[in-house]
């Protein structure tokens, strides 16, 4: 009889995929369930924040939607308002099974939420969809080990010390667009299950997504990166799309493996590594490098599509090919 690793084996890449990961979720849902949870309002939770108590929870299941702005917000403009929790937040080991909400619409009133303790949520499952579109986090934020099972909003947001988010699950669609990192940011050995988000976003510092899948597309379009990053060994399904992106620091882009890749109109001011790339195609037209110039090397040479129109070093043509 075949075991179960034999049949998976046999189907195609795609089929693969989508069993190991469903397979990963059985096995998250079989240990959390086999493990006795206190279950609780999420009420009551807010209504300690409203006392100004700090929020240290382990190993609990909370029911409801946890809704941040009922704390209770003050008005910034006609059409803005903001929430200000200034306890610290930490959640270890526990089960949401309501919304997280730190952002809402009211009529023409937008109330957003800041945080000005630590903001952690690690090891823990969310089964609805998180809404922190521009929220600020003051302190640090950790959400490692985590597994979200809903959509996860953090437009327009700012995290000003470090933010922890590796080895996280993203089982749908998860959403950074013009989010400011300030300080580190680590999302290695992540999985993304569906399309990942990071339009027009900042990072201020070193930047980490060492050994992250993504299993369908990925869009870093229109970042600017201040420190260092690192892309080694991640792998991309579809497409990478990294157009119009400013580099100042180092770049690490090696053993990546994708289906396409585009680094189109970016500059890169400083040292850039792309070595043993895995792609059928890879473009970086009208890209400019103020450095020296970078060596390419491709895990399938003869095989791989690489454009490079128009892209220059100081005003000279590239560029070396090994």
């Amino acid at each position: 009889m075949k075991t179960i690793t034999e049949t998976i084996f046999q189907l195609s890449p795609t089929l693969k995929n989508k069993y190991w990961f469903w397979l990963l979720v059985l096995g998250s849902f079989l240990n959390t369930t086999a493990q006795k949870f206190e279950i609780i309002e999420a009420k009551r939770i807010i209504s300690q924040i409203k006392k100004g108590k700090p929020i240290n929870i382990e190993k609990v299941e909370i029911k409801g939607d946890l809704d941040f702005t009922k704390v209770g917000y003050f008005r910034e403009t006609k059409q803005n308002a903001r929430v200000f929790i200034e306890t610290p937040i930490s959640f270890k080991n526990c089960k949401f099974r309501g919304q997280i909400i730190g952002f809402k619409e009211i009529n023409d009133l937008a109330i957003a939420s800041t945080f000005t303790k630590n903001f952690t949520f690690v090891d823990c499952v969310f089964y609805q969809n998180i809404n922190l579109n521009s929220t600020s986090i003051n302190s640090v934020s950790d959400f490692s080990s985590s597994q979200f099972y809903g959509e996860v909003h953090f437009e327009n947001s700012i995290f000003d010390k470090s933010s922890i988010f590796n080895k996280t699950i993203f089982a749908k669609e998860c959403y950074f667009q013009n989010a400011r990192f300030r300080s580190n940011l680590d999302f290695s050995e992540s999985i993304f299950n569906h399309n990942a988000n990071f339009q027009g976003t900042d990072f201020y510092d070193l930047v980490l997504f060492r050994l992250a899948e993504f299993r369908e597309s990925v869009d870093f379009s229109l970042c600017t990166y201040f420190k260092n990053a690192s892309y080694n060994f991640c792998s991309i399904k579809n497409k990478g799309l990294f157009n119009n992106c400013r580099f100042e620091a180092r770049l690490e882009f090696e053993n990546i493996k994708a289906n396409k890749i585009e680094m189109e109109e970016c500059v890169f001011e400083n040292e850039v590594l792309f070595n043993e790339i895995d792609s059928p195609f890879f473009s970086i037209n009208k890209s400019l490098f103020y450095k020296e110039l970078p060596t390419f090397s491709f895990k399938q040479k003869n095989s791989t599509l690489f454009t490079y129109d128009d892209a220059k070093n100081l005003g000279q043509k590239l560029l070396e090919i090994r």
